[in-house]
C-alpha cells in the first residue's frame, strides 16, 4: 500500500480519521504550501532535525510539547506565504518520520541537568568575590538606614510585638518611602545577619550576588525551554559578560532584584500557560516585581501583547493571576501602602512621574537639571556602545531572524516584543535619562535570550552548508560543527570576560571599539557615575591625611562618606561637612555634574593632583601616597576619580573662571 492510500477503517471506528503521513522538508527557498491536515513547524519544539545520541544542539524539551500557540489570522492565511489557505489548519504538528528521540548518555543528561545549579554557583561566586575592590556607589549610600529600619520592623513583627499601626509603619517605613520594600528587605535582613560594622558594605550586596547566580539559571531555563539547552546556556553566559550588568550586579541597589524578578515572571509566565499552578505563581511574582522597581508596571504591556498574538487560549489565566493576585502582594510585601493605601500608591506614582532630570553628559553636551532632558535615542546610543561586539552581532543575529519570520518564532517574537516594550519605555519623552544603561537594564536578559537563538542559528547554517557543498558524512559535519561552536564561544568570553577583566573593578566604565573603548567615549559620554572609585585605595589615601583635614567632595555623594565614617572604614577625624576653605577636593569626573568649581579642577591644571584613579583599556593606575603620586605613563588612561591639593586659593579662583 502506497503511503498516500489512505488505510480501510475498522468497522468499530466509523468516525476516526486519518492522518497522511508526514513527509520530509523540503530544502527550497519558499517552501510548498500545506496540504490539508498539516501544520507549520514551530520552533519551540526544536524539530528542525531528528536528535541524536550524544548531540548538545538537539536535544528534546525538558517537558512535553503543549498545542502550538495560535497566532492572529493563521486559520485563514498561510503563515510562510501570507497568501490564502483553503483547508483549515490542524489542531497539533504531526510528527516526523524520522524524528525518532535516542536517549542521550548519562553524563550529557546530567550535565544539562544540573546546569542551572552551576549557573547560580558560578554567578554567585563571580560576584561575591569581586565586589571587595568596587566602591561605595552613590545609590547604596540611600538604602543603608531604610535597609537597616526595614529589618528592624521585621524583626519586631517575628517577635509578636505588632509594628502595624500607623505610627510604626511611619516610623519604619517613611525615609525614602519612595522606593518599594523588596531591596530593603533583602539587604536590612543581610545586614542583621553580618553584624560586623566593617563589613556592612559586604553584607548590603550578598543577597545580590544570589540574585544574580539565580538570574543566570532562570535565563538558561527559558532559553531551554524556547529554543534548547545550549541556547540557553549561550544566553546565560553572553548575559553574565556584559561588563555593565555584570558592574551594576555587585551594588546594594534596585536593579539587580528588577532584573531577577522580571525573569521571574518571564519564566512563570511561560509555564503558566498550561499550568494553573504556575499561573498563580505568576501573579505572586508579579506582585513582588511591583514592589521591587516602578520598571515593573510596563512588564505587562509585551505579556498581553504577545499573548494575544500567540496564545490568546491559555494566558487568561496568567493575566487574572497578574491583576487580581499581583496588587494584593504588592501591598501585602510593602507596609508603607498599609494605611492609606490608594493615596500613598498615587504618592508613589506622582514622585517617579515628576521624577527630576538628573544631569548627564551625553553626546559632548550636558543634559537634565536646569537643561532639557537627554534626546530619545539616548537609551540605543548607549546600548550600542556599552555591549561587547561580539554579543551585540549575536543580538543582532536573533532579532533579524525573529522579524524576518514571527510567526514560526513564538518564544523570539515574545523576547523581542519584551525588549522593545522595555526601550520604548526608556525612550519616552518625558523619562528621564541618566546614569548609561542603569535605567533600562531589564532589557538585557531579553536580548540575551535573543542572543542565545541567534548563536544556534548559526550553527545550524554552518552545519547545512557543509551538507550542502559536499560534506556528507554527518559525524564530520557534527565535528566541525562543534569545533566552530566552542571557537565561537571562546571568542564570546574573550570580548564579554576579557573586557571585565580588563576594567575591573571599573566594569561601569566600559565602552566598546565602536567609540574607540573609554578613552574615545571619554570626549562625549559619561567616564563614570555612580561613585565606585570611592574603594578601598581611595579610603586609605584619604586615612593618611592628616586628623582634621577639610575635604570638599565634587560630583559625588556626600552621604557615602558619611556612611563609611560611621562604618570606621573611614577615619572620623576627616572633615566632609566643614565649611570653606577645604584643603582639599575630591573629584569624581562626571562631567554631566561639572560646574565652575569641577572646571576649575579637571581642566585647568592650576592645582596639585595628589592622588588619582585612571581607568585604561589596559589597566588601572592608583597612586599611593601624596608625596609620591603616580602618574599614568600611556597616552590612553582615563581620570575617574583624582584628589586636589586647593586651600583657600580655590575659594577665590573658581568664581573668576
Amino acid at each position: 500500500m502506497s503511503p498516500d492510500t489512505p488505510e480501510k477503517q475498522p468497522a468499530d471506528k466509523p468516525f476516526s480519521i486519518v492522518e497522511p503521513e508526514a513527509t520530509p522538508r523540503p530544502r527550497k527557498a519558499e517552501p510548498p504550501k500545506p496540504a490539508a491536515g498539516e501544520h507549520f513547524d514551530i520552533e519551540w519544539f526544536d524539530d528542525e532535525r531528528a536528535p541524536r545520541k550524544g548531540r548538545l544542539f538537539a536535544e528534546p524539551a525538558p517537558e512535553p510539547p503543549p498545542a502550538p500557540f495560535e497566532i492572529v489570522h493563521d486559520r485563514d492565511l498561510h503563515p510562510r506565504s501570507g497568501k490564502k489557505q483553503p483547508a483549515p489548519m490542524a489542531a497539533a504538528p504531526l510528527p516526523r518520520a524520522d524524528s525518532k528521540f535516542v536517549l542521550p548518555p548519562f553524563w550529557i543528561r546530567a550535565f544539562w541537568g544540573f546546569m542551572p545549579i552551576i549557573l547560580t554557583l558560578a554567578g554567585y561566586a563571580s560576584i561575591i568575590f569581586t565586589q571587595g575592590k568596587v566602591g561605595y556607589a552613590w545609590d547604596e549610600a540611600y538604602y543603608f538606614e531604610p535597609s537597616e529600619k526595614a529589618a528592624d520592623w521585621l524583626t519586631e513583627a517575628l517577635r509578636g510585638k505588632r509594628p502595624f499601626s500607623r505610627e510604626k509603619i511611619d516610623e519604619y517605613w517613611s525615609e525614602r518611602s519612595e522606593h518599594p520594600s523588596i531591596q530593603k528587605f533583602l539587604s536590612g535582613i543581610s545586614l542583621r545577619t553580618f553584624s560586623d560594622p566593617n563589613r556592612a558594605v559586604y553584607a548590603m550586596r550578598f543577597p545580590m550576588a544570589i540574585l544574580f547566580g539565580i538570574t543566570l539559571a532562570l535565563i538558561y531555563l527559558i532559553g531551554r525551554r524556547a529554543f534548547g539547552p545550549m541556547s540557553g546556556l549561550i544566553a546565560a553566559i553572553l548575559y553574565a559578560t556584559l561588563p555593565r550588568v555584570f558592574g551594576h550586579a555587585h551594588f546594594a541597589t534596585m536593579e539587580t532584584p528588577l532584573l531577577f524578578m522580571m525573569v521571574l515572571v518571564v519564566f512563570c509566565y511561560l509555564r503558566g500557560l498550561d499550568s494553573p499552578f504556575w499561573a498563580v505563581m505568576t501573579g505572586v511574582s508579579f506582585g513582588l516585581l511591583l514592589a521591587t522597581k516602578i520598571n515593573g508596571f510596563f512588564l505587562p504591556i509585551p505579556l498581553i501583547i504577545w499573548g494575544h498574538l500567540y496564545a490568546r487560549r491559555k494566558y487568561i489565566n496568567n493575566l487574572f493571576a497578574m491583576l487580581t493576585l499581583g496588587p494584593l502582594v504588592m501591598v501585602a510585601a510593602w507596609p508603607w501602602l498599609w494605611h492609606d493605601t490608594a493615596i500613598r500608591l498615587l504618592e508613589y506614582l506622582r514622585f517617579h512621574a515628576a521624577h527630576q532630570l538628573t544631569a548627564v553628559y551625553f553626546m559632548g553636551e550636558q543634559w537634565g537639571f536646569n537643561k532639557p532632558n537627554a534626546p530619545w535615542l539616548y537609551p540605543s546610543v548607549m546600548l550600542l556602545i556599552t555591549t561587547p561586539v561580539v554579543a551585540l552581532a549575536l543580538m543582532a543575529v536573533g532579532v533579524i531572524r525573529t522579524v524576518y519570520r514571527p510567526q514560526l518564532r513564538p518564544y523570539g517574537a515574545f523576547f523581542l516584543i519584551c525588549a522593545l516594550v522595555m526601550l520604548a519605555v526608556a525612550s519616552a519623552p518625558a523619562t528621564p535619562k541618566y546614569d548609561g544603561v542603569r535605567l533600562f537594564l531589564p532589557v538585557f536578559p531579553f536580548l540575551a535570550l535573543l542572543g542565545g537563538s541567534g548563536f544556534v542559528s548559526l550553527m545550524r547554517r554552518i552545519e547545512r552548508l557543509l551538507g550542502r557543498y559536499g560534506a556528507h558524512d554527518s559525524r564530520r559535519r557534527e565535528w566541525f560543527t562543534h569545533k566552530v561552536a566552542f571557537a565561537f564561544v571562546l571568542l564570546l568570553l574573550i570580548d564579554g570576560g576579557g573586557a571585565i577583566w580588563r576594567y575591573y573593578p571599573f566594569m561601569l566604565s566600559y565602552y566598546n571599539p565602536l567609540v574607540g573603548g573609554l578613552k574615545g567615549a571619554s570626549r562625549n559620554y559619561e567616564s563614570i557615575y555612580w561613585g565606585e572609585a570611592l574603594n578601598q585605595d581611595t579610603v586609605n589615601f584619604l586615612n593618611s591625611l592628616p586628623p582634621g583635614t577639610k575635604i570638599k567632595p565634587l560630583a559625588m555623594h556626600e552621604k557615602c562618606f558619611k556612611d563609611l565614617q560611621g562604618w570606621g572604614v573611614l577615619d572620623a577625624d576627616l572633615r566632609f561637612d566643614a565649611d570653606p576653605p577645604y584643603d582639599y577636593h575630591i573629584l569624581q569626573f562626571r562631567r554631566g555634574l561639572f560646574a565652575r568649581p569641577e572646571r576649575a579642577l579637571a581642566d585647568t591644571g592650576a592645582f596639585d593632583m595628589v592622588y588619582e584613579v585612571t581607568a585604561s583599556p589596559v589597566r588601572h593606575i592608583l597612586a599611593k601616597d601624596a608625596a609620591h603620586p603616580i602618574k599614568h605613563d600611556k597616552g590612553d588612561g582615563v581620570p575617574l576619580l583624582a584628589i586636589y591639593k586647593t586651600g583657600p586659593r580655590f575659594e577665590t579662583y573658581w568664581p573668576n573662571m
